[in-house]
């Protein structure tokens, strides 16, 4: 995974940890379809891990 595609998710991420409707973060889901894979989904465990350090996670 390059730096740039790692930036992409970080960046999708946090759109999506930063908005609560659903009708929306399916919106962003949808604007970012190609993102949306399984570099996506190991980005997303890194951030929840490091969230969850942080305690910063729910």
């Amino acid at each position: 995974m390059n730096e740039e595609r790692l930036q992409a998710y970080r960046k999708l991420i946090d759109q999506l940890l930063a908005e609560s409707n659903d009708q929306e973060v399916s919106h962003i889901l949808n604007s970012y379809r190609d993102l949306v894979d399984t570099g996506l989904q190991q980005t997303m465990l890194a951030v929840a891990e490091n969230l969850r350090i942080q305690g910063d996670l729910n």
